[in-house]
């Protein structure tokens, strides 16, 4: 095997010789703080409900049009695609920003300040704060990971068992009880 050469390996394994794509820019800064602007300026078309008023053929068209005007800066060409995926990445990234700043915000103090966020992500978190899929529903009880809501059973006197539920959505805070998975 040591006499065989380069052309040799190619022509037996193509597949470790297959030219390498380029890479695309990275998104500047001036794209996703213009992307967080057209998509405030558009969110109820981009996003809203399906009806006879707003088709997907709408919402594509909308996000078209917002690829031409990020195009226009002349910093690359980027597809629908690319953007909505920004876009999600943007968003997720002002999520764990916002979240991570309620935390610290409720903390004893000490220690260095947080960073501080940039002007997308305020702009992101500024119009998206009043959404339940963005910041959770005012009131509402924590189900994620980690947390459970026990049922109880209890013995009646004549030897049977008596199935105990809470009511999730009761106002009645002292009935529930909400304990670590283990």
């Amino acid at each position: 095997m040591a006499d065989v050469d380069a052309t040799q390996i190619m022509l037996i394994h193509p597949e470790n010789h297959q030219i390498a794509k380029k890479r695309k820019a990275n998104f500047t800064a001036s794209e996703k703080s213009y992307l967080a602007d057209l998509v405030k300026d558009n969110y109820n078309i981009l996003f809203g409900q399906f009806s006879s008023s707003l088709t997907a053929k709408m919402k594509h068209e909308k996000w078209e049009e917002i690829a031409g005007k990020i195009n226009a800066i002349g910093v690359g060409s980027r597809t629908v695609a690319e953007l909505k995926t920004l876009w999600n990445n943007l968003q997720m990234k002002a999520k764990k920003a916002n979240g991570f700043e309620k935390r610290e915000s409720v903390k004893t103090g000490g220690g260095p300040a947080p960073t501080p966020l940039d002007e997308t992500t305020n702009v992101i978190i500024s119009f998206m704060n009043d959404k339940p899929s963005f910041s959770g529903i005012p009131g509402g009880v924590e189900t994620g990971p980690g947390y459970e809501a026990y049922t109880y059973e209890e013995e009646e006197p004549s030897g049977e068992l008596e199935h105990l539920s809470l009511d999730v959505g009761s106002s009645d805070d002292e009935n529930m009880v909400v304990a670590p998975q283990v």
